[in-house]
Order: C-alpha cells, then structure tokens, then sequence
C-alpha cells in the first residue's frame, strides 16, 4: 500500500488546522470584493438564482453549501479560502511531482512555504487563492510529458482550467494564451516523431472543449440575463478605469448608486452598472502614454510586492530556473522532462503577468507566481543535495526549517496587521442591532466598505455616499428623492442633518440619522 496519501495529509494538515483555528479571528477582514461574493452566495443559498457578469459564480457556489448547513456567513467564507490554499498546496505538490522533484524534497518545501498560503487565506478574502490553486492543477496536466498522448490527462487539464474560468474571469485569456505556448513547447519536444502535431493538436483541442463544456452554460446564463452574447463585464469596467483620463473607483465619485437588485447589498454586486468618468482607449499619443505609464508603474510595484513574499524562496526559484534552462544536463532515461515544465511555468509566469501589467496590480496578483517559482526552487534544492558529498540526513530539514523561517517572518506579520480589519463595522453593527437593527436603503458619507458590511450583516441596501457637494443643505431631499431611510455620518455629526438623530448610545464618532422625508 502506497504512503503518498498519507504523505498527503501529513503535509496539508498543518495548513488546515491552523487555518481553520485561525478563521474566527479573521472573521471581519472581509473586503468589497469577498462581500460580494458572500453576499451572492447568501442569495442562493435563500433559494434565488443570481447571475452576475462581473464576478465568477464558482466561489459563491462552493460557499453556498456551508451558508445552508446554518454557518455564519463570514466565517463560512474564512473556512472556504482555508479549504482553498490547502487546495493550493496540492496542486503546488502536484507540479512539483511532474516537474521532477523527489518527495522528501517536494514536501520540504511544501511546508515551508505553507504560513505563505496560511496567510493568503487570511489576507481578506479573495478568490485569487481558489484560482490559483486550479492554474496550478492546469500546469500539471498540460506540462505532463505524456500530454499529447494521454487524453485522460487533457480531459483533466480541460476540468481545471474550466473550474479556474468559472473561478475568475481572467483565467480564460491566460488558459488560451498558455496553451498555444505550451503545444508549441510539446510539438519542439516531439519533433522528428511522426504526425506529431497531430497529437499534439488534438490534445490541446480536447482540454479547450472541456473548458467550453463547462464554461458555457453560464455563458448562456450571462446572455440571456444581459439579453446579447456575454461572456463577462469585467473585462470592459476594468480597462476603462485604467485607461486615458480615469478618476479611479466610480464609488468615490458617482454618487448615489443603485445595487443591480433587491436582493443585492450595494452596486459593488456588479460594479459594471456604474458610470465612469475616463476619455476612453484611443489609437492617439494619450493612450500610448498612458499604457505605457500603466505598464512602468505595475512592473515597479509588481517588484516590490514579489520580494515582499517568500523572497528567498523566490531567489532559489530564479537560480532553479536557471539551472534547468541553461545549464545542459544529460537527463536519466525515463525521468521527467524538467526543461519542459520549467519552461511551461516561466510562460505561465509571463502570460499571467503580462494581462495585468497593462492595467494595474494588487497583492493578491502576484500569489500564483510566487507559487510557481516554489517549483524551480525545489530543483534548484534537489541539485544541491545531490551535489553535497556523503549522506547527511539533517540536511534538507535544516533547509526546509530555514526557508520556513524566512517565509514565516515575511508572511505572519502581515497576517496579523490585518486582524482588527473590519473590528469597527462590527462594533457599530452589534450597537445598531441590540437597538433594533437599521432602515435601508442606508447612505454614508464615507466609508464604503465599512457601511456596506454592516448592511450586510443587518440585511439592507445600500446606496454609497453623496458627491461631497450634495453633502450640505439639502441633503434630506436628495435622500428622500432617492428613497433613502437612515444616513450614516462617520466622524463628527452634520451641519445640516437629514433629520432626526438614533444614534445607539455608547457609539463613537459615528451618527445614525433618520431621513425625515423619507418615504
């Protein structure tokens, strides 16, 4: 009987058990975007069918079955991005396997790179995490040597990538891109052998139509709801605020905003409904300007952000890279193709990379290649110990236990920087429901993300906040118009409430008003 399933275990039950000790602490370090998730998944999970063109639909379904079972949303979401980075770390296993890597190596690493997935998990909630996990399971099918050949590993590689598509979005364009790289590295290997292209092809082709079999019912979903062929409205909102003469977030400037439903908490439901102000991409000098600028600015950032992570690991991943690229070797028969995977994993670097650095770039972007580079570095590990005279046994869990070190004092810190994230929304949210909840539709003038997370938890809409003009006398009607029942004031109260204060006592520099004409 094989041990790798308990190997298995033994590696991601650290992760797991930590991370689940650790979610409750988390609970409120929830962001705009996780709210959304949650709060559509809240939305299946009370019997309805929403269909949302911004945001991937497979986060919110795998959340669906916790809500159900009667666990407490935000915490739900907590559980799901640990369940998420475990899955991360097998993938990351997975590739480190076809990659070439022995076990005792490969699960070294493994586990000194975990605080870096335990705080992925915990860095707010994200579904960056749950796709990184299948683009890491992806490139270890299509990497595989025996992927032309196999149809088992390309109907595989067609379940991940669709699984990663219906994740986020931005997978489509990476998993297509990828592909033709990776068929071309395939079709170079097997050059001399006859009809290879064919193979070849055929293997690629398959993985794209389990990815349409999978991808397009929501598609259809997407269609029909919008009423014209849609695959996503993401794609056009974020180009157009990174683009020539943008003000940023429409959330900071646009006013009041409707939430696309009534069952939806606020308009960052589908963020594509907004109006933005930007000039638009053009062929002109602007346009030229601003990618370039775009492209300059997400580089330097990226760098910083890459060395903020796992920066000794990352530096054993580059010289790893090295190694196996341009440093010949004559491979053992019968062992793992390493150039080949190694250079799958520097264009899935590149392509994943290359669609953001027009645009902008955030933490979260640069989590899957980190974990690429993890691959390399457990070569790069696996050469030295080779290398090193006699058998010293202490060796790589020396290593393994330095290199946890060093990720640990990277990633943890951070990790708990973040834990009284959200403390306030739900300071202010116990207040307001000990005294007997709080009127939608709610409006603020400021704090966006605050104010919507206590309209979630108190089931209201919310509107956002006022342009800083309509903030004066006034203000009552335009709230009224608008159908708004409760203002929330953050800071010192207002020069010309919308009416009558109900502000629970004990709060602090916070006031709830009661919209007098409202209604």
């Amino acid at each position: 009987m094989t041990r790798e399933p308990w190997r298995t275990v033994a590696v991601v039950a650290p992760l797991a058990v930590v991370g689940l000790l650790l979610a409750p602490l988390f609970r409120d370090d929830i962001g705009l975007d996780g709210l959304a998730y949650v709060s559509i998944a809240r939305q299946y999970a009370e019997g309805g069918l929403p269909v949302n063109g911004y945001w991937g639909p497979l986060w919110s379904w795998f959340l669906v079955p916790l809500l159900v079972v009667g666990v407490e949303p935000l915490l739900a979401a907590g559980v799901l991005q640990v369940a998420s980075s475990v899955l991360a770390l097998v993938a990351f296993r997975r590739l480190a396997d076809v990659a070439g890597a022995r076990p005792a190596v490969r699960d070294a690493l493994a586990l000194a790179i975990s605080p870096f997935l335990l705080a992925m998990a915990h860095y707010g909630v994200f579904v960056d995490v749950l796709m990184a996990g299948f683009l890491l399971l992806w490139c270890s099918e299509v990497l595989r040597p025996d992927f032309p050949t196999s149809r088992a590993v390309a109907l595989r590689a067609g379940l991940w990538a669709g699984l990663a598509v219906l994740t986020k979005i931005y997978a489509l364009p990476f998993v297509v891109v990828h592909l033709a790289v990776v068929l071309a590295l395939h079709w170079y290997r097997s050059r001399g052998v006859p009809a290879a292209w064919r193979r070849v092809g055929a293997s690629g082709l398959l993985a794209l139509v389990v990815v349409g079999v999978l991808f397009a019912p929501w598609v259809a979903a997407l269609s029909a709801t919008y009423d014209r062929f849609t695959v996503t409205k993401s794609a056009r909102y974020n180009v157009t605020i990174a683009g020539p003469g943008s003000e940023g977030n429409p959330i900071r400037y646009a006013g009041l905003l409707t939430p696309p439903s009534e069952e939806a908490v606020s308009i960052w439901e589908d963020p594509s409904r907004m109006p933005v102000n930007a000039d638009g991409w053009g062929a002109g000098g602007e346009s030229a300007d601003r990618l370039l600028d775009n492209v300059t600015d997400t580089v330097a950032l990226g760098a910083d952000l890459l060395t903020d992570d796992m920066i000794v690991v990352s530096a054993l991943g580059i010289a790893g890279t090295v190694g196996v690229l341009f440093l010949r070797r004559r491979e053992r028969a019968g062992s793992p193709a390493s150039r080949l995977v190694v250079a799958g994993i520097v264009a899935a670097g590149a392509i994943y990379a290359g669609g953001y650095a027009v645009l902008f770039v955030e933490r979260r972007y640069t989590w899957f290649l980190l974990l690429l580079l993890a691959v390399p570095a457990a070569l790069f590990l696996q050469r030295v110990l080779v290398a090193l005279p006699g058998r010293h046994r202490w060796v790589l869990p020396a290593v393994a236990t330095v290199l946890a070190v060093t990720v640990a004092a990277q990633a943890v810190p951070r990790m708990f920087e973040r834990v009284d994230e959200g403390a306030r929304a739900q300071e202010v949210t116990a207040a307001l429901r000990s005294d007997g909840g709080l009127t939608g539709p709610v409006a603020s003038n400021g704090f966006w993300e605050r104010t919507a997370v206590i309209c979630f938890e108190l089931e209201c809409q919310y509107y956002g906040q006022p342009r800083d003009h309509e903030l004066g006398e006034g203000l009552d009607a335009l709230l009224a118009e608008r159908g708004i029942a409760t203002f929330v004031a953050w800071g010192e109260p207002l020069a010309d409430p919308p009416g009558r204060e109900v502000t629970p006592d004990g709060l602090e520099n916070v006031h709830v008003y009661e919209v007098s004409s409202a209604g």
